[in-house]
């Protein structure tokens, strides 16, 4: 009875060794990811420049993309080279394609408006925000937050606010999906 107890603790140990080994080079979410729905604001002028948005000719007409985080976007000086956000401390992205970035030069404006909105289209639109916040030395890592905004003619669709873990980077996703022109000419 010793020697299957024996058996069994091995099996166990040499289980999970063998589970760990495997599991440990997958991939893994980031946990700081968030999807959230969205509302507007006012207006601001947009200090933005637009790439290959990839967008439906004419749909994002009226609509703005509007980032305001609570501090100043910095590129982050121990980042890897080949990574978007070292080079910027501000980066938008959808589908892999870098829509916007803020190069941390100058004073930081407060809010970006991107107008009109890059990529926007029909149904549902993911855009991946990255800001890096400047390296303090008040002592303790403090956690941060970008707020975005979808704004319709200056009026707030949809609204998210992304945050970050205490010294760490801001990610997450902004989802959006706005009404349709028949859902428009309908009221809905």
């Amino acid at each position: 009875m010793r020697l299957l107890g024996v058996a069994l603790i091995w099996a166990v140990i040499a289980g999970a060794l063998g589970l760990f080994l495997v599991m440990r080079d997958r991939p893994v979410q980031p946990a700081t990811v968030q999807e959230v729905a969205v509302h507007v604001a006012p207006q601001q002028e947009s200090n933005a420049t637009d790439s290959a948005t990839g967008s439906a000719p004419g749909y994002a007409a009226g609509y703005a993309l509007e980032i305001t985080p609570t501090f100043s976007p910095a590129p982050d000086p121990y980042a890897l080279e080949d990574d978007p956000v070292s080079r910027s401390g501000l980066v938008v992205s959808l589908n892999g394609h870098v829509l916007y970035t803020y190069d941390g030069g100058g004073a930081f404006p407060g809010s970006i408006v991107l107008q009109p909105a890059p990529g926007l289209g029909p149904g549902v639109t993911e855009y991946l925000v990255e800001a890096a916040p400047p390296l303090g030395e008040e002592g303790m890592p403090q956690q941060q937050a970008v707020r975005m905004r979808l704004l319709r003619h200056g009026t707030a669709v949809a609204e998210q606010t992304l945050w970050s873990e205490p010294g760490g980077v801001v990610r997450g996703t902004f989802r959006v999906e706005p009404a349709t022109p028949e859902e428009d000419a309908h009221g809905g």
